[in-house]
């Protein structure tokens, strides 16, 4: 017997097993274009800066002061300025704005991304970044004037003319950095008052040919001159700009794994219910002469076209939402530019084989099983009856529930003793363990929970108490519903709970080790530079405070700052930092106590200005950065001295005071004034960082909530499925009902109340394991780094439970009209 062309079991049949799929290889899709989104733009910013360079070469001592280094073998050499900043505004605008110098390698080697005009080819011609010109609303032949950073505060000013307008001189997905200006040699003194050759922190160079790279590097290193490859220093800098996003890797690597474990429990669950429902089918097939190997292939078949569908839909799902978020993210003022991520061959070919692995690990089970029919399966009036839930059941979910929990402790436990690698692999399978048991406890809960319910929604009338016994007459099909359900919203409220506590750990993290957004330190602090800190678009406080050096010992002078009270409280996002700060308190960070030997409680003798010494307690204040001392203390130790620093605080991204303002724009503006207002100012600006994070964060975020339209989706499916086979294989009950004067208004709402009660069931037991999954896993890969913060979104898991159970609802519209449409005279024809 041929079976080439026999379909088992219709494609509709198989839904619940596609959309299971399509949401795995969705999540699987997104997190690829994430990771993509993440690289790109760490790399991005590395690969403007070497561009055209081979080497990288940086100068110490007596010959940083030498010009050009001698490289052997380079073609060019050219120097290259870090992180500098001038003030730039139009000719008649009303106020600067900062740029970043960018200083390109000659033309002979890599050309300017033009979109406008040319090159600068004298003194007072200038090529900038088109965002530049937007910002500041200039056009082709237009003038700017530049302060001078290097020819002191005087304000002398040189004007350019724009004569040549660049794309985007980085590739970054995200915003990266300010816009910048092009300085070459020929305009440097305009922009800079000085060579670019005596400014230049490092030098590029390109070499000839085929030249070995990392044998150039080491014949041109000398003790006063570090000359690396391009390739280490491009790593180099990817690995610093990716900073504080690592610990999303270890995040997204879990969260994939665990939701590819638990779709493949799913699918096979499904496959395994839609194989028992066709088991007369199966032994059909037997009793006209198909092989078990005939009909392992109709089998595999079957499940090979739903790994196909499934996967094919769920890339293109994923793909969609995160380019959508992408998008929109600009105009939500996520962050200030994005682009769309790169479509590469992993993010399409790694989703459609996970989908294929997917169902070829689920479908073992089932399909063992399907050859394992016996041909007088076909001669049995009507299925054999499944057996009941079981001890063997019970027992089975208590211990992968009871198993789970203990590893997913004992991987936060020991990531709180620093081990990252084991923990990570411990929360993973002790995740996929919980949720096998959650599964399996799907169908030891459903009949009781729908009987609990039932008990409220029965009072509601006869529709609502026959959907109850429907659900609880079928328990299998209405656990591998719930299971699906389960799935979704699993992996939805674990994401979101996830992140959210990754955010706020991170966010408080970053806020106890740098509490004060940027910190400027300067020689001399006139109160007119106070004001134009203050004054910059925004920033929403600037404090001046004083500043002194210290002597601990025998080691280095220690910088300690001594603000008010009322000073902390306006610029610090630390609410308690200001009243935590006393008299006769030195309050530093665990880094910089163990670094100087000083431990919590120390009393230590610390020299004052005007002779004798302090006696100070040592207080350790987690890992912060800045060293402080009461205003008080600070008084008897240095006497009435003049502030020297500022403390300034950012505006919250949206405020008015912020007016859309990205905060590389804000670091910029503040390095350009005090590039010229006070010249040899230091500046941190750790506000920064934290922002960034917040803003990578927000896009996760935002994905999720795309990813929640898509979960919705798959519950509405998901739900119709199960009521559509619940309403064919019911026809004759559906008919006895209509015949008994059940109206086609009830029949709808019998099949609403069976949606409602299936979407209850699996959305609230998928909320709750999802959360307590989010929280466990957070806490595994985050506590090896820094304390985590526990944080829950209410508001987003109450929607993931309000949309699910809605769309259970909406769900059964079409298989209720379905019913609502049995004929009455079926009941009679099903009883002859």
């Amino acid at each position: 017997m041929s079976t080439r062309g026999v379909r088992l079991t219709p494609v509709r049949r198989h839904l619940a097993a596609v959309m299971t799929i399509t949401l795995a290889t969705a999540f699987v899709a997104a997190m690829v274009l994430g990771a993509t989104l993440l690289r790109g733009t760490a790399a991005a910013d590395a690969d403007t800066q070497l561009l055209g360079a081979d080497l990288v070469a940086t100068t110490t001592g007596s010959a940083a002061e030498a010009g050009a280094p001698e490289i052997e073998g380079a073609e060019e050499v050219w120097p290259i300025l870090d992180a500098s900043f001038v003030s730039v505004h139009a000719e008649d605008g009303e106020r600067a704005r900062s740029l970043r110098v960018y200083t390109p390698p000659p033309s002979d080697v890599a050309d300017l991304p033009i979109v406008q005009g040319r090159v600068a080819e004298s003194a007072d011609e200038i090529v900038i970044e088109q965002s530049a010109a937007e910002l500041l609303d200039v056009e082709m032949g237009d003038t700017i004037l530049v302060a001078r950073p290097h020819q002191g505060s005087s304000g002398e000013g040189g004007a350019l003319e724009v004569v040549g307008i660049t794309g985007p001189l980085d590739s970054a997905l995200l915003s990266t950095g300010p816009s910048r200006l092009v300085v070459t040699s020929a305009n440097a003194q305009t922009v800079l008052g000085a060579d670019l050759e005596e400014l230049a922190t490092s030098w590029q160079a390109s070499l000839a040919g085929d030249d070995d790279t990392a044998e150039a590097a080491r014949a041109a290193s000398t003790d006063e001159l570090d000359v690396r490859t391009a390739e280490a220093s491009r790593a180099q800098m990817e690995r610093s700009a990716a900073g504080g996003f690592t610990a999303f890797g270890p995040i997204v690597g879990a969260f994939i794994l665990i939701a590819l474990l638990t779709s493949v429990l799913v699918v096979a669950n499904t496959l395994s219910v839609t194989i028992a429902q066709r088991t007369r089918d199966l032994a059909l097939l037997r009793t006209l002469g198909a092989t078990r190997r005939q009909v392992t292939a109709v089998v595999a078949r079957e499940s090979l076209l739903v790994a196909l569908i499934g996967s094919v839909l769920g890339t293109a799902v994923g793909h969609a939402v995160v380019q959508g978020v992408l998008t929109l993210a600009p105009h939500l003022e996520w962050t200030p530019r994005a682009s769309a991520a790169p479509v590469s061959v992993l993010s399409v070919v790694l989703p459609l084989a996970t989908g294929l692995a997917v169902v070829m690990c689920a479908g073992l089970g089932p399909l063992q099983r399907a050859t394992r029919v016996a041909p007088l399966e076909a001669l049995r009036v009507t299925p054999p009856r499944r057996a009941g839930t079981g001890t063997v059941r019970i027992v089975l979910t208590t211990l992968c529930l009871l198993s789970g929990g203990a590893l997913m402790a004992a991987g936060v436990e020991i990531s709180r003793r620093g081990s990252a690698g084991p923990a990570i692999a411990l929360g993973v399978a002790g995740g996929a363990l919980a949720l096998f048991g959650a599964l399996l406890a799907m169908r030891v809960i459903v009949v009781p929970a729908v009987r609990l319910i039932g008990v409220v929604i029965g009072v509601l009338g006869v529709p609502a108490r026959v959907a109850v016994a429907n659900v609880r007459r079928h328990p299998g099909r209405s656990a591998s519903t719930a299971a699906a359900l389960l799935i979704g919203t699993t992996l939805m409220s674990m994401l979101a709970v996830g992140a959210q506590t990754a955010d706020s750990s991170l966010a408080s993290s970053l806020a106890d080790r740098a509490p004060v957004d940027a910190v400027i330190r300067a020689p001399e602090l006139p109160q007119e530079a106070v004001a134009e800190v203050a004054a910059i678009q925004g920033v929403d406080a600037a404090e001046p405070v004083k500043a002194g050096e210290i002597q601990i010992g025998d080691e280095e002078g220690l910088t300690v700052y001594g603000p008010e009270r009322d000073q902390l409280d306006r610029t610090a996002v630390r609410d308690d930092l200001g009243a935590s700060v006393g008299d006769g308190e030195l309050v530093l960070g665990s880094d910089r106590a163990q670094s100087i030997g000083l431990h919590e409680g120390q009393s230590i003798d610390v020299p004052r200005a005007a002779g004798g010494t302090e006696v100070l307690t040592v207080r350790v204040d987690g890992n912060l950065k800045l060293t402080l001392v009461s205003a008080g203390t600070f008084e008897h130790l240095f006497g009435e001295i003049p502030p020297s620093a500022v403390f300034v605080a950012f505006a919250a991204p949206g405020s008015a005071a912020r007016a859309g303002t990205d905060v590389f724009t804000i670091v910029g503006d503040l390095n350009g004034m005090t590039s010229t207002a006070l010249p040899g100012a230091r500046m941190d600006s750790e506000g920064a960082t934290r922002e960034v994070a917040q803003q990578v964060i927000t896009l996760m975020l935002g994905i999720t909530a795309g990813l929640l339209a898509v979960a919705v989706v798959v519950s509405l499916v998901g739900v119709a499925n199960t009521l559509s086979l619940g309403v064919v294989e019911r026809t004759g009950e559906n008919a006895l009902l209509r015949a008994l004067g059940a109206t086609r208004r009830q029949m709808q709402t019998m099949l609403a109340w069976e949606g409602l009660l299936l979407s209850v069931v699996g959305a609230l037991a998928g909320v709750v394991v999802g959360s307590v999954c989010g929280v466990l896993g957070a806490m595994v890969v985050l506590s090896s780094r820094f304390p985590v913060i526990i944080s829950i979104p209410w508001e987003q898991l109450g929607a993931v439970l309000v949309l699910t159970i809605l769309a259970g609802v909406l769900a059964s519209v079409l298989p209720g009209r379905s019913a609502a449409r049995t004929a009455p005279a079926r009941a009679v024809a099903d009883a002859l």
